[in-house]
């Protein structure tokens, strides 16, 4: 039995231990105040979810995972050296794909393939919201992004920039994008949203030139700053979705920016 399967089985097991009797609420009960939207997300207030979600597919942000991209494909043994040189601090060699499988099924596939488990891993203070593969060309971080919404039959929503070129080009055009993008998946959960060459997304500052002005608000990096805002705050713990940037390129990268916005960094070797 695939994990696919066994988390499925989970989620029925969970659903039928979790029915409770519901509680009459009192009359008296405060009526809670309704939580203010963010402001790129009132643009698209008016539509519904499934509106938005119809706008993704015909972009092509929104993909379903047709291809079985299963986790047992990615075979490889346990470096044991390297733990031993981790011990007496000596130079480590690199991750083996045991590792790192072992690593995606952790933070990535159990949290958001099961509410169960993701449920625990908050009160364990484990639960992440994003994930940054980085490694060579043909390494394998597209596949495994890929694996993670098989295996765990979640929603794949593609920003990558070659994807999202040419998109949404009128006023605020990138705010609209972002909150169409976060509305769908928090929604529509569980969800991946994923993010290739994110250096063009978090790039490195570079010199400014003399008398030359940067134009803002051009390119994939547009998108940077509501991503950010809306992670934070319209994302929450128990939100079952996972944000996974891929990079072969991590010189162009803005370190404080890639810090800042992945909580696990996981290194690929060819």
């Amino acid at each position: 039995m695939c994990i696919r399967d066994r988390l499925a089985n989970l989620e029925l097991l969970q659903g039928k231990k979790g029915k409770k009797k519901k509680k009459k609420k009192s009359k008296k009960a405060k009526k809670k105040k309704a939580k203010k939207l963010p402001p790129a997300l009132k643009l698209i207030a008016k539509k519904s979810t499934y509106e938005l979600l119809n706008e993704l597919f015909v972009l092509g942000i929104a993909k379903k995972i047709n291809k079985p991209h299963k986790i047992v494909d990615f075979q490889g043994d346990y470096n044991f050296i390297g733990s031993v040189m981790e011990d007496k601090k000596e130079p480590v060699p690199d991750t083996s794909l045991a590792q790192l499988r072992n690593s995606v099924v952790e933070w990535g596939i159990l949290p958001i393939g099961s509410k169960a488990i993701h449920e625990n891993t908050i009160r364990n203070g484990g639960a992440i919201k994003s994930m940054l593969f980085l490694g060579p060309q043909g390494s394998g971080k597209t596949k495994l992004a890929k694996t993670v919404a098989y295996e765990t039959s979640s929603l794949f929503l593609d920003i990558s920039p070659a994807i999202i070129e040419n998109t949404y080009p009128e006023k605020k055009g990138e705010d609209k994008l972002v909150a169409t993008v976060m509305r769908v998946a928090k929604e529509l959960q569980p969800a991946v949203i994923y993010i290739d060459e994110c250096e063009m997304v978090f790039p490195a500052k570079k010199k400014k030139k003399k008398g030359k002005k940067e134009k803002k608000g051009k390119g994939p990096s547009r998108i940077k700053l509501q991503l950010s805002k809306l992670k934070k705050s319209y994302l929450k713990k128990n939100d079952r979705v996972l944000i996974i940037g891929c990079t072969n390129c991590v010189g162009e990268m803005s370190a404080p920016d890639a810090t800042k916005f992945f909580d696990v960094h996981l290194y690929f070797p060819f």
